[in-house]
């Protein structure tokens, strides 16, 4: 707790002195194990997520496979996350970060059963509304949260879509008409982007091809998020040059560091 303290006062004064916010932003991809975990990362200012989630007799736990004991302790998505955030956005004002106004996203990673995951959903979030980015009666709610979907597209109807609008793209979804709005990002594991390991130096023909290929989802009005990625600071400053929007790690202290450190105005 005294590491993420130390981090949480210095980036809160980078952003007391103008430093601004981030333009390649830390996404976690750790799951939590409790709810005290995403409280730690919201004091870093990282507000952006992607959990496993899997319905068990009837509630969202944040875990990838079956437990394999009816008394397991893995917690369940509103404690762990969905509670935290509400929390947060209730404490600041309508921002989940103080004097952040950009949306966060909550991507849930969904082995099986999506319609039984949104149908769950529904429930739990009537009473969180307020916070969310959502389609009703043709028109969008403003919120600061919008949850994506990793599931085939296929199976996401668009009465689905009233509280659980958007869903995350991937590299096979590039020519989707979904609207923006509700396929706001595309996901491109680092392997998908480059041959290139992140040892040594990216080959210069293949950082341009990387940056050629974030600046056409960017002109395509959607935001790029790189998941899987070695951990490393030349990845990450790879990634940052090619503007990508959100770098997915298991690794948040030390990319939360490294950002804050190498990102000028």
């Amino acid at each position: 707790m005294i590491k993420y303290s130390l981090l949480f006062l210095f980036v809160c004064l980078l952003f007391s002195t103008g430093f601004g916010q981030l333009k390649t932003e830390v996404l976690c991809t750790q799951n939590a194990e409790n709810s005290s975990e995403v409280w730690e990362i919201l004091s870093l200012g990282v507000h952006q997520f992607e959990a496993d989630v899997m319905p068990i007799y009837g509630e969202l736990y944040v875990t990838p496979t079956m437990p394999d004991s009816a008394n397991h302790v893995k917690p369940t998505l509103r404690d762990a996350y969905l509670l935290p955030l509400f929390n947060q956005f209730k404490k600041n004002n309508g921002n989940i970060i103080p004097r952040h106004t950009d949306i966060s996203y909550l991507i849930l990673d969904i082995g099986y059963e999506p319609h039984t995951v949104i149908r769950l959903l529904r429930q739990q979030l009537r009473t969180m509304q307020d916070m969310l980015v959502f389609k009703a009666d043709g028109k969008w709610h403003p919120g600061k949260l919008q949850i994506l979907i990793k599931a085939p597209i296929a199976e996401l109807s668009n009465q689905e879509q009233l509280i659980l609008t958007g869903v995350a793209g991937s590299g096979s979804n590039l020519s989707s008409d979904l609207p923006v709005e509700v396929m706001p990002l595309i996901e491109l594991p680092f392997s998908d982007l480059t041959t290139w390991n992140g040892i040594g130096n990216i080959a210069f023909e293949e950082y341009l091809s990387v940056k050629k290929k974030v600046a056409e989802i960017h002109q395509l009005g959607r935001k790029v998020y790189v998941s899987k990625c070695p951990t490393s600071d030349g990845v990450w400053d790879m990634l940052q040059k090619a503007e990508v929007d959100f770098i997915g790690t298991n690794h948040v202290e030390e990319l939360v560091q490294y950002l804050t450190k190498n990102t000028k105005e």
